[in-house]
């Protein structure tokens, strides 16, 4: 009983701070079977897509760490191209 408790409370605390973090810019990836390819779509934090890679004759998987990492990496790299666009724009206007 005293086990449940405290994984109850753990879970509950942890689903908290996860609610109070600001939403950020994510990755979504689509993998084909038939094609054995993968669809990589990053938004930014107001869910806009941002840029859309395609990748064919590999499947990612989000179980392995490294493809995760390297989805993070390449996130980071769209944010940085996202927001120099945006300010050559605003320049521009």
């Amino acid at each position: 009983m005293k086990t449940l408790c405290i994984t109850f409370l753990t879970a509950v605390s942890m689903s908290c701070i996860a609610q109070a973090s600001p939403i950020q810019s994510y990755w979504v990836i689509e993998s084909n079977v038939k094609t054995e390819s993968t669809l990589i779509r990053f938004y930014d934090h107001q869910h806009h897509l941002i840029h859309q890679d395609t990748i064919d004759g590999k499947r990612l998987s989000v179980t392995k760490r490294k493809h995760r990492k390297w989805l993070d990496q390449k996130l980071k790299e769209v944010q940085l191209q996202h927001s120099i666009a945006l300010d050559k724009k605003r320049g521009q206007d």
